[in-house]
């Protein structure tokens, strides 16, 4: 059933991506440091009660994340305030959009391909791609890993509509 091969994805996911969910601190190499003292800024903003626009703590005052969107730091800040610890939310987020990217690329394949099969193997081969771990983690641009959970969907969107097209021409 679509119940069973999503939870078969989900637990594979889990089992795949257990790396995230390691002890210790992420990676501070390429482009990771910044990121996580944006979300560390991010982190001890909301925590004062403050959404961070500007602040003096990195980059001389500049504005906060002008090169970068905010979603994702924002996202680890909120779960900073519930897990009490900037690593295990970074990790927590990044799993979790690692696995959410999953999800979406099944939700693509399976409209796609109208085999759930199909879909599974596709959304394994999407998250399981060396270029998605190499950028988020080796290269250190965590905020993509939110980038890689909503891009199946654009295509999903497309597909879902040719699909439609098709029904109503019929």
């Amino acid at each position: 059933s679509e119940c069973r091969s999503l939870v078969l994805l989900v637990s594979s996911c889990l089992l795949a991506l257990r790396y995230y969910f390691a002890e210790g601190q992420l990676s501070w190499a390429g482009d990771a440091a910044e990121h996580i003292v944006y979300a560390w800024v991010a982190a001890a903003s909301f925590e004062a009660g403050e959404v961070p626009i500007w602040s003096n703590y990195f980059s001389g005052g500049s504005p906060f994340l002008q090169f970068y969107g905010f979603l994702f730091f924002y996202l680890v800040a909120i779960v900073n305030l519930v897990a009490g610890d900037l690593f295990t939310a970074l990790k927590v987020v990044l799993g979790t959009a690692h696995i959410a990217s999953g999800i979406a690329a099944y939700g693509w394949f399976r409209q796609t391909f109208d085999s759930r099969r199909a879909a599974y193997l596709g959304a394994l081969a999407y998250i399981l791609s060396f270029w998605h771990t190499q950028q988020v983690l080796f290269m250190g641009r965590l905020p993509l890993a939110l980038f890689y959970a909503v891009l199946p969907l654009p295509f999903l969107f497309f597909e879902a509509t040719r699909s439609w097209r098709h029904k109503e021409l019929d």
